[in-house]
């Protein structure tokens, strides 16, 4: 059996990480929440650069919040940190959107989003939706040193309708994830099951 923490997030999470792991702990989930919680990029980094066995994962990232190039470049980066031990864990948002005032992010959106990253990551030249417009990159591809690395994991939240449809959609979500369940003490099992 695994254990995991999820933290809300501060710029020296790193030092909860670090002891997580000398305790055993397998993973760690830091929330996307701005305005009341440091960045989890800037967090999982420190954490990537003083850990080397616990995972580490966005528990959750919320689309809105960076644009799916901003995204993938940023799990990729930190993957090259720590490889294989990077969780893209993401949601619709609830507490991160009604800090500005908004509500949670539609499934399709997220869906679209998903994709776009995971093709970034694999190097594909995509179009991504910005202000209601699709783009495209002035760059088209994601550079070399960050894209075809090992797989970064994809843990969708939620275990309700949202997780249902998310599991419908081919490709988006790889078999027996079972999604992550944001709280203080959150168990874990083989597939990544929170």
């Amino acid at each position: 059996m695994q254990f995991g923490i999820a933290i809300p997030t501060a710029a020296d999470s790193w030092r909860l990480v670090r002891r997580a792991e000398e305790l055993g702990f397998s993973h760690a989930w830091f929330f996307d929440t701005q305005m009341l919680s440091a960045d989890p990029f800037v967090a999982m980094a420190a954490s990537a650069m003083k850990t080397s066995r616990i995972k580490l994962g966005t528990g959750v990232l919320i689309p809105s919040n960076r644009i799916a190039p901003v995204a993938a470049t940023a799990f990729a980066s930190l993957n090259k940190l720590a490889p294989g031990r990077v969780i893209f864990g993401v949601s619709t948002g609830f507490t991160g959107r009604r800090t500005m005032g908004l509500g949670a992010v539609k499934l399709a959106d997220m869906e679209q989003y998903i994709g776009v990253i995971q093709a970034l990551w694999r190097g594909e030249t995509v179009e991504f939706a910005v202000e209601g417009r699709l783009h495209q990159p002035a760059l088209a591809q994601m550079h070399r040193a960050f894209a075809g690395q090992q797989p970064l994991r994809l843990e969708p939240a939620q275990q309700g309708i949202e997780r249902a449809f998310l599991d419908r959609q081919a490709g988006i979500v790889e078999q027996g994830a079972q999604g992550v369940a944001v709280a203080l003490l959150a168990q874990s099992g083989e597939h990544g099951q929170h």
